[in-house]
């Protein structure tokens, strides 16, 4: 057998694996709709209506192309300690992940606390623990990862990230001041 006929029977191969998976994708969600059961994305999109004036500023990580796995391993995220100067990098960290493994995070609920699962230390600890607490008790106090980004970005990110760069920008760092070219350049 020669390599072009090996190519044609993995294509064929290739296609019936793809069908294969859109009748099973059919058949779930012919028994999701019996059991009356939304699909996670029919529910998020059903929570995103029901609350007016409220536009996401985050990528959707949780949407996935049918029968597409990523083959890229992500870097494990480093332990947040709840410094504000860190808090927008580590929540694009999470979001960058989820991307790339949406197949380990069947719900937001698991991306909450995959994320809590970092903060160990200081006022991150303490937020997490905040937040577990509703859990602990039954209850779930964010309705989905919008909800916690939202709260994440209060308690950890600068309030006014533009304004920040601007003060760095026009702050005395930048002059030459006593400083020789050389060392201004450097």
């Amino acid at each position: 057998m020669d390599s072009e006929e090996r190519f044609w029977i993995l294509e064929e191969e290739l296609a019936e694996s793809w069908h294969q998976s859109e009748v099973m994708g059919k058949a779930l969600e012919a028994i999701l709709s019996k059991l009356n059961i939304a699909p996670d994305q029919q529910r998020r999109e059903k929570s995103q209506e029901n609350s007016p004036n409220r536009e996401s500023t985050y990528l959707n990580p949780f949407t996935e192309t049918p029968g597409r796995r990523s083959k890229v391993k992500p870097a494990s995220l480093a332990d947040f300690d709840g410094s504000h100067e860190k808090g927008r990098a580590f929540l694009n960290s999470c979001i960058i992940y989820f991307a790339i493994c949406s197949h380990q995070f069947p719900n937001d609920q698991a991306c909450i606390h995959w994320a809590l699962s970092f903060f160990k230390t200081d006022c991150a600890a303490c937020f997490a623990d905040k937040a577990l607490h509703p859990w602990r008790k039954g209850r779930v106090p964010y309705l989905d990862w919008d909800a916690f980004a939202e709260d994440f970005a209060k308690h950890f990110c600068l309030r006014d990230e533009q304004l920040s760069a601007i003060t760095k920008l026009e702050g005395m760092s930048w002059y030459q001041g006593k400083d020789s070219v050389e060392d201004y350049i450097d």
